[in-house]
């Protein structure tokens, strides 16, 4: 499913980083970023993601590519999102099981994601810069 929207201002990012294991403590460390936006489209769909590299078809309304958020909503299987260059697929991200990916997007780029061993639910939502 595909919406058009009504947004103005700006975008708000935030997020928290921490790590910890044997040989590490990274303390937690929060950022937020707001990001100025001029256009008023959303983009947001469930895919599902096969094992052959697939092209993310954004909402032909949504001019420039601003802030994207990936949600893989498997329980087993990471998926790959990345972009086409010359049809070769180059991969950005791993997406985990359960995991959400936020990032500021190139306009003009396509995007493309991938599943590991079987298909997966990848949600996306793509905000117009």
């Amino acid at each position: 499913m595909s919406s058009t929207v009504t947004l103005t201002g700006q975008i708000q990012v935030a997020q928290v980083t921490e790590g910890t294991n044997a040989e590490l403590n990274y303390p937690a460390r929060a950022w937020s970023n707001a990001i100025t936006m001029t256009g008023n489209v959303i983009d947001e769909r469930v895919l599902s993601i096969s094992t052959v590299k697939e092209t993310i078809s954004v909402n032909s309304d949504l001019v420039t590519l601003g802030v994207a958020v990936f949600e893989n909503m498997d329980d087993d299987n990471f998926i790959q999102v990345g972009l086409d260059g010359a049809g070769t697929f180059y991969s950005f991200s791993d997406i985990q099981p359960g995991e959400v990916f936020a990032i500021r997007l190139t306009p003009g780029i396509t995007l493309q994601a991938k599943a590991n061993i079987a298909a997966a639910k990848l949600k996306y939502t793509i905000l117009e810069d």
